[in-house]
């Protein structure tokens, strides 16, 4: 799953291969489903920072480093 994750992350794309790792684990329902949440995970930030949303007023926050 994670080398799943990892290359549609940096391409985009799953090769033959990879497809073929994942399908020995998931059938072809789970693995659109897998694929479209990886594409979800990227269009939330598309959105948000496109947008310039505001911060949720009450959303945990990273800490900041010490300047």
């Amino acid at each position: 799953m994670m080398a799943t994750v990892d290359a549609l992350r940096s391409r985009a794309t799953l090769s033959g291969t990879e497809f073929k790792a994942l399908s020995a684990h998931y059938d072809d329902a789970k693995i659109f489903e897998i694929i479209l949440l990886c594409g979800f995970d990227r269009t939330v930030p598309y959105l948000a920072n496109g947008l310039d949303l505001p911060l949720e007023e009450k959303a945990a926050r990273f800490p900041t480093a010490a300047s």
